[in-house]
């Protein structure tokens, strides 16, 4: 078989049940890329053991479990937090996935995974269960940066081996796209719409990673599913560490973000080129990795991976990502010719301060950027695209 054809046979066992998401939806993309990653892992534990290596704390507890999931395997049990995929896919009676699954609230997943860990611990501990388990919790942004933030937080610092996979589409999609902390400035949303009061959302964006970097012994990654097999390898990464590992995509809804069902993979492109969405990951206890950004060492890219092979493009600006998303036309149309759209100008600043900082962070630069040279990187960057 063809090597297009062979993946999707792959990708039609881990999903025997299909979903009914939306088309165009990056949920079901994300979903497929973990599966993979699990059922990789699962086949060849030995992967636990390569990403060990490089790990030199480590405690006699979790040498034990790593010792016995070489040996033995491991289960894995599935949860999600409301949202589109769990009404898609675990409407009860039905579980579409190829693993035992729960559904829990918007505020709950993150301490049911915390209490489903204990009894399924215990469990093995009293000879009920033969292999240890591993909890995969799938989740949105609204339910991990606002409503289920508070046992998200504590999850993490119980040092439990839980794996959080996060779906950020900057907004309750499944409700009927209010705005969360995820969302970006100047986005139209339900709760913050552009009309004669309010220009969208007038407050800047939370970043989850930072939130769980700030505790040394968790496992941290932002990926994007336009480089799938640079994200099925960290997700390995993610789930074979021992402890709290979580994983963040950028989820296109073409409902929420008012653009084409076809788009996903493009926009995810664009925003990784423009900065916008930052591929880090940080291993436990390690320097931030940023490598799978195209030219990490720059500022910007030199040139745009290409969409079709011998077709040379310049490098997405989040100009370009806007002029896609239907939730900011209001804004683009009230811009007079050459001028630097608000929503634009913010929102650089911002994801241009904070890749300098991932920069300075990863051993990329000597110092931590100023404002006046950030202000000025992007009135360069600006001026050259208008001319």
């Amino acid at each position: 078989l063809p090597l297009n054809h062979q993946v999707l046979f792959v990708f039609s066992k881990l999903y025997p049940g299909k979903h009914t998401l939306c088309p165009g939806c990056s949920e079901g993309v994300i979903n497929l890329l973990t599966f993979y990653a699990l059922e990789s892992l699962r086949n060849h534990p030995q992967g636990i053991a390569t990403f060990y290596q490089g790990l030199k704390i480590l405690s006699e507890k979790n040498r034990r479990a790593i010792e016995h999931m070489l040996d033995h395997g491991f289960n894995i049990y599935t949860i999600n937090a409301t949202g589109c995929d769990q009404v898609s896919e675990l409407v009860n009676p039905f579980n579409t996935r190829i693993y035992p699954s729960g559904h829990y609230g918007f505020g709950t997943a993150s301490a049911a995974a915390l209490g489903s860990k204990f009894a399924l611990d215990q469990a093995y501990v009293d000879r009920n269960q033969d292999v240890l388990t591993k909890i995969i919790v799938f989740a949105g942004d609204g339910a991990i940066y606002d409503i289920g933030n508070g046992p998200f937080n504590h999850a993490l610092g119980e040092n439990f081996d839980i794996t959080w996979v996060i779906y950020n589409n900057e907004g309750y999609m499944n409700t009927g796209t209010q705005k969360s902390g995820a969302t970006r400035y100047g986005a139209d949303r339900s709760t913050s719409p552009i009309g004669r009061k309010y220009a969208g959302k007038t407050t800047l964006h939370r970043r989850i990673i930072s939130q769980a970097m700030a505790i040394s012994h968790v496992y941290a990654a932002k990926l994007s599913i336009d480089n799938p097999f640079y994200a099925i390898n960290i997700i390995k990464e993610a789930i074979a560490y021992n402890g709290p590992s979580m994983v963040e995509f950028f989820s296109t809804c073409p409902q929420g973000h008012v653009t084409h069902d076809w788009a996903g993979p493009l926009i995810a492109r664009m925003m990784v080129e423009s900065r916008k969405w930052q591929v880090a990951v940080r291993r436990p206890f390690q320097r931030i990795d940023i490598s799978g950004n195209p030219y990490p060492e720059l500022i910007y890219p030199k040139e745009g991976k290409s969409f079709k092979r011998g077709i040379k493009r310049d490098a997405a600006t989040f100009y370009d990502v806007v002029s896609m998303l239907g939730q900011y036309n209001p804004h683009m149309l009230s811009v007079k010719s050459g001028d630097i759209p608000e929503i634009v100008r913010v929102n650089e600043t911002v994801s241009l301060f904070r890749w300098l900082r991932n920069q300075y962070l990863a051993g990329y630069r000597d110092a931590m950027p100023t404002e006046e040279e950030v202000e000025r990187i992007v009135e360069e960057r600006y001026q050259l695209n208008n001319s």
